[in-house]
């Protein structure tokens, strides 16, 4: 939905969506590679949920958390 409004209005690539992950697990939080996977699971879910073409700055926010 907000994906094809930003679409819409032309604006998607003015506009920096933030968005959240869920609550890692011990496991997730001791494991890199886990967490990593997790943290890029959580933001394709959120990019799918919200009707966005990409998520350009996901990377940099993997690298921010690791």
């Amino acid at each position: 939905m907000l994906g094809r409004a930003l679409s819409e209005l032309g604006i998607q690539d003015q506009v920096t969506v933030v968005t959240k992950v869920r609550p890692l697990t011990e496991n997730e939080l001791s494991d890199r590679h886990n967490g990593e996977e997790a943290v890029r699971e959580s933001i394709e879910h959120s990019r799918r949920r919200l009707d966005l073409e990409a998520m350009n700055n996901a990377q940099e926010c993997l690298l921010t958390v690791f």
